[in-house]
């Protein structure tokens, strides 16, 4: 392993790096340094109680690292000030290969594996989607990967409770998790690095902390998934970023026909990509949820608009809560009506049963009847039910369009949908008799 001053600084994605990288090569930064066929190691002193693990792979033609530290720079002045003081030191460094090197060293080998099983090339992948993979089957071929990345984010996690976080740390995590085959768990944390940026007070903290909680939760959900119920295995891996077919759906989902009401339609943006959520009701209180993603700039598919009617089936994903769907060929439009009447009670009953059947879940649907909204003594909208209780209201648009929902219900009570966030309300529809219906405008721009 050979490696000159000038191929480490262009390795470096930015000057201050290879200055950083420099003031670290000297023995006196390391604990420990090592190498062995080809792998070049150590444990640099850092501001922490543990030093930060780096390794470098020099085996192959394309080197890889990996560093402990929270920094979002690939490759970080950790990485940089170890090869520069071997570039200094001019021979091997010895030493023998310590235990989180070496797994380090088999979980890239298990890694490239997989990689060169996915370079087949197009005629195998074509036939293996003739073959119609199963979900087990797509989930067992992921697993390699995908443990790496959870192994990553625990120890990330443990980081960030001893040092905290920063906005890079989250932008570099959610990078790596992507490529670990854990799209879900990198929306979480775009989800986390978009509440940091906000993060001005006690209560947006406590959502931070809370997304934390919910990472950790689906560590050990993914460390214990061989104890879960196959409906709970579904859970889990969906909510991970595993993607079942449509075909497959269609083909075995759950359906359920009748008359469909669309309740209330939302918008998110992640970057360059928008989700649309569109939440159909049926006479006898059932939700299904058609969730469609596209870049920018590229239309949905279909079109639903708040208070649409169609009448057909509807077939649903797996899980222990039946709630995303797809329409099916005879789903088409039918004469408008209103959506039923809901309890208030009954409806929020159900979303406690469905958070404590699948807590993987982001928003859950939610009707109430008879509301109005109130103004708190800071502020604050809160939605009051029939019987007193109070919801409270999740702001995410302009107050403007919260205000107005709130002069809708001034002269009577009126019937609201909208989408429990774990936080919140957050209203998408309300309407009453004899007044025009309040629509929430897109995007929606809050994330808990």
């Amino acid at each position: 392993m050979e490696f000159s001053v000038q191929e480490i600084e262009g390795l470096a994605p930015d000057e201050s790096s290879i200055r950083s990288g420099k003031g670290l090569a000297k023995p006196a930064s390391w604990q420990e340094v090592g190498e062995e066929d080809g792998f070049l190691w150590g444990l640099c002193k850092g501001s922490g109680s543990k030093p930060y693990q780096v390794r470098v792979d020099a085996s192959q033609s394309e080197v890889g690292f990996s560093c402990s530290c929270p920094s979002r720079k690939i490759p970080c002045k950790h990485v940089l000030g170890l090869l520069f003081l071997r570039a200094e030191n001019g021979k091997a460094l010895g030493g023998s290969c310590p235990d989180w090197v070496q797994e380090w060293r088999e979980k890239r080998a298990r890694r490239q594996g997989a990689a060169s099983g996915q370079e087949a090339g197009d005629g195998a992948r074509k036939k293996s989607k003739k073959k119609n993979v199963s979900f087990a089957e797509r989930v067992e071929a992921h697993l390699p990967l995908m443990t790496e990345g959870m192994d990553l984010l625990s120890e990330r996690m443990i980081d960030a409770v001893r040092h905290g976080v920063s906005a890079g740390w989250l932008h570099d995590l959610s990078k790596r998790l992507v490529d670990t085959q854990l799209p879900g768990l990198a929306l979480m944390i775009g989800k986390m690095e978009k509440e940091y940026e906000g993060c001005k007070d006690e209560e947006s903290l406590e959502r931070l902390v809370t997304l934390m909680g919910r990472l950790q939760l689906l560590v050990e959900a993914f460390r214990g998934r061989d104890r879960l119920s196959e409906a709970e295995r579904y859970d889990l891996f969906l909510a991970l970023g595993m993607t079942l077919d449509k075909e497959q759906v269609l083909a075995g989902g759950e359906r359920l026909g009748g008359v469909w009401r669309v309740l209330g339609v939302a918008m998110e943006e992640f970057g360059r990509i928008r989700e649309r959520r569109v939440w159909l009701g049926n006479d006898e209180g059932a939700t299904a949820l058609i969730q469609d993603y596209a870049p920018q700039k590229v239309g949905f598919p279909g079109v639903f608009n708040p208070g649409d009617t169609f009448a057909g089936e509807v077939a649903f994903y797996p899980g222990t809560v039946r709630q995303r769907a797809l329409t099916t060929e005879n789903f088409v439009p039918a004469p408008e009506a209103e959506p039923p009447v809901v309890d208030a009670a009954l409806a929020v009953q159900r979303v406690r049963e469905q958070m404590a059947a699948n807590p993987w879940l982001w928003r859950w649907p939610l009707q109430l009847s008879a509301v109005r909204l109130h103004c708190g003594k800071e502020g604050e909208l809160q939605v009051f039910l029939a019987d007193g209780r109070k919801l409270p209201l999740v702001v995410s648009c302009s107050e403007r369009m919260a205000w107005a929902l709130h002069a809708l219900t001034l002269a009577s009570p009126v019937h609201c949908f909208g989408e429990w966030t774990g936080s919140g309300f957050l209203p998408l529809r309300a309407w009453r008799e004899g007044a025009l219906p309040w629509e929430r405008a897109y995007p929606v721009d809050t994330f808990l």
